[in-house]
């Protein structure tokens, strides 16, 4: 069914720099948190964080860079 036209997000996208996700997965790979509970948390989801570590673990800190939106890849 979805949302009605012209009704927009209840809440607006929510950004993170590298560095902040490198926190998050740093705090889960030391076992301090799981990826559940440091979701929980921070009101994040756990498949998110658990997106990241999968990065991680492949490429190191530079696989959590954002990736741009070309114009390519956007709609107007």
């Amino acid at each position: 069914m979805g949302r009605p036209k012209g009704v927009k997000n209840k809440t607006e996208s929510r950004y993170w720099s590298k560095e902040a996700k490198y926190e998050y997965v740093k705090l889960v790979l030391s076992s301090e948190y799981s990826a559940m509970e440091l979701g929980r948390k921070n009101n994040v989801s756990h498949g998110m964080i658990s997106n990241w570590i999968r990065k991680y673990n492949e490429g190191g800190i530079e696989a959590l860079e954002n990736k741009r939106k070309t114009k390519a890849n956007t709609k107007s």
